[in-house]
């Protein structure tokens, strides 16, 4: 899923626990749960290639994603007494796309140290556990979830 989904779903967990610490684990531990889900994202290849051209089109593409997921958070919180809960929840939602993107550039640079196999080890486990979209698979089931994810989500911010 794309980060605006990943961070409106882990910000809910901010408004029901005003626990930093759990709302971000909360919101991490979730982010794998909606990756089993039939979902579409983007595609950030250009990435591994290392270039100048590819690390800024993907990273214009991540910087208006974290944005766009950062603005709704903040606009449809209807809770100002849990907005560190909820931005904390919603920095859970994100932070295995960033270790993923972190990943990414450690392989992309060919690193071989211990962080260089960590990172292709975090890539692997995280692709593995993503819903396997076949071509059998219809691309509105993918449009679906992510839209039922996104509106359920400003819905309990903001009703909640």
């Amino acid at each position: 899923m794309v980060l605006l989904f990943h961070a409106t779903f882990g910000a809910i967990w901010g408004v029901f626990i005003h626990n930093v610490y759990f709302a971000f684990i909360l919101g991490f531990a979730t982010h794998y749960l909606l990756d089993k889900l039939p979902h579409w994202e983007y595609d950030v290849k250009d990435l591994k290639k290392f270039t100048f051209k590819g690390i800024f089109t993907d990273l214009s593409k991540l910087i208006l994603d974290f944005t766009l997921g950062i603005v709704l958070v903040l606009f449809f919180n209807n809770h100002p007494d849990s907005l560190k809960y909820t931005i904390a929840g919603a920095a859970g939602g994100l932070a295995p796309d960033f270790f993923l993107f972190v990943s990414l550039l450690l392989i992309a640079i060919k690193s071989n140290g211990p962080f260089g196999k960590s990172a292709k080890i975090f890539y692997s486990h995280h692709l593995n556990n993503h819903f396997n979209i076949t071509k059998k698979t219809p691309i509105w089931i993918g449009a679906l979830s992510c839209a039922v994810v996104l509106v359920s989500s400003l819905l309990i911010l903001r009703l909640l």
